[in-house]
């Protein structure tokens, strides 16, 4: 089947071009502009993109690699179905590659970084999140705590992966939207895995990451598909 690349936007230049194709081609899919079964034709996606066929290759490529896009022989690039099991399953993935950089990061990441988060952490749950820029300043440090691990792990392939899902992880969230409720609970146990890292306890560290990244995947999915039981 293929799609009306015609209602997809033309992408927003605002990070790399590859990165603007990919953040575009995932929106499509949770609105339900791409569907599964859809040839992606790399021509037509261009055109409604109003870019060239190279960062769309680019980005299907991209996509492949994290099962949104599959290849098939004789019929080229095709969307896969996405509904709350695949977003389960991606969150699967993220908890198991975020966990072990946890357990990999603690001793590793300095004092000062740390505190520094924990500061930060500590400011936004004891603030009113009725403030207009709470949100924006909890998505921030968000993206910080999740940096810090990935940087300090210690190995640039469980890096590499986590990166992979970076790109649908923050299409996922400005889809969810700024939700003060989710954001309070982020900030809530991104505490706990800083604690544990501050005093060393790197089991304890790595538990309290998966717990996290469980809860979210748990409160994503009744967000984005309500009509779905857990």
């Amino acid at each position: 089947m293929k799609t009306n690349a015609n209602t997809i936007r033309p992408v927003q230049r605002n990070a790399g071009l590859r990165q603007d194709v990919v953040t575009a081609i995932v929106e499509a899919i949770f609105q339900q502009q791409l569907k599964g079964g859809d040839r992606l034709v790399v021509q037509k996606l261009a055109e409604s993109l109003q870019v060239s066929a190279t960062p769309v290759r680019e980005a299907l490529l991209e996509l492949a690699g994290i099962g949104l896009v599959e290849y098939v022989q004789n019929r080229g690039a095709i969307c896969c179905p996405f509904g709350p099991q695949q977003l389960l399953e991606v969150f699967q993935i993220r908890r198991i590659l975020e966990a072990e950089a946890t357990r990999c990061a603690c001793a590793q990441i300095p004092k000062a970084a740390l505190l520094s988060l924990q500061g930060q952490q500590q400011e936004l749950v004891a603030t009113d999140t009725e403030s207009s820029a709470w949100c924006a300043e909890a998505i921030a440090v968000d993206d910080a705590f999740h940096d810090l691990v990935m940087t300090y792990c210690g190995s640039e392939r469980l890096a590499l992966e986590m990166n992979r899902y970076r790109p649908l992880m923050h299409e996922v969230r400005r889809f969810v939207g700024d939700r003060a409720i989710l954001q309070m609970r982020s900030a809530q146990e991104h505490l706990q895995v800083l604690t544990a890292l501050s005093s060393g306890d790197a089991m304890h560290a790595a538990e309290a990451m998966a717990a996290h990244i469980e809860r979210s995947a748990q409160d994503n999915v009744r967000v984005m598909f309500p009509e779905h039981e857990l």
